[in-house]
């Protein structure tokens, strides 16, 4: 996965890897976390953030694969639409507090 270059909207390295882990595992599972409770799903997004007519392509799309350009395009559409939802998030927040503190704890 690509991170866009925001010209330094990110606060710190760690809000970047937090953003990205946060996105790869939406992208992989669908939700996230990638267990435990819910607290994103990738489909009510989806329902929520594409009118019906994308919807229909995107699912026709992911399950015919008779395209593989179109495929990584909607792939690409979705990453950037999540990149764009959580870049700020507090779920991105909280991972990148959580990787900061574990990477603080093993300098010790």
């Amino acid at each position: 996965m690509r991170l866009l270059n925001n010209g330094g909207a990110m606060a710190n390295i760690y809000s970047g890897i937090a953003l990205e882990q946060v996105v790869d595992t939406v992208m992989r599972y669908g939700q996230y976390p990638e267990k435990g409770r819910r607290e994103f799903d990738l489909y009510d997004f989806l329902d929520k953030n594409l009118d019906r007519e994308e919807l229909l392509a995107f699912f026709i799309c992911s399950v015919l694969e008779t395209d593989e350009d179109l495929v990584e395009r909607k792939r690409n559409m979705v990453e950037q639409l999540l990149l764009g939802h959580f870049e700020k998030s507090y779920t991105v927040q909280e991972l990148a507090d959580q990787l900061e503190s574990e990477d603080g704890d093993e300098a010790i």
